[in-house]
């Protein structure tokens, strides 16, 4: 985790922060902060029916910083808006992007993609599978977009 703590410090340190940092509680506007990612990221519940829970940490309308669990496969879809950093703090699974080229990533691995590609997660190889993604700009409740299905010749 301290892995982390230098990432977030690196970035936090590189901006402005003009609005407030969002978690599952309410932040006070600020122009620095110190987040304990490690502490989101336990409270990240063990089992969901969904295929992924957040806690936001940071949304300033220039970049949004989360830490996320991955708990089943996402369909493909794509941000209209904003291109996304996933830097994977734990787990592995299989991702695929745009035609269906497929590739596995795991702990300590960032993939990236920008704004309009499609990509999905096929499958979670190793549990638990958690991510600290930064987005920039930050992710708008209208950005995901479900892509089409591509009919492959």
């Amino acid at each position: 985790m301290n892995k982390v703590r230098i990432l977030c410090g690196i970035i936090l340190s590189m901006l402005v922060l003009s609005t407030a940092a969002h978690s599952k509680h309410t932040v006070a506007p600020m122009t620095f902060g110190q987040i304990d990612v490690e502490s989101a990221i336990k409270s990240l519940p063990s089992k969901s029916d969904k295929a992924l829970e957040e806690v936001r940490l940071i949304d300033n309308g220039h970049l949004g910083i989360r830490v996320f669990r991955i708990y089943s496969p996402v369909g493909r879809h794509q941000h209209q808006f904003s291109d996304t950093y996933l830097h994977i703090l734990s787990g592995k699974a299989e991702f695929a992007i745009e035609d269906g080229e497929t590739f596995q990533a795991g702990e300590g691995e960032l993939i990236f993609w920008v704004k309009g590609t499609d990509h999905s997660v096929l499958k979670i190889i190793e549990h638990p599978l958690v991510v600290y993604a930064v987005d920039g700009p930050t992710r708008r409740p209208n950005d995901v977009l479900k892509a089409p299905k591509k009919i492959r010749n």
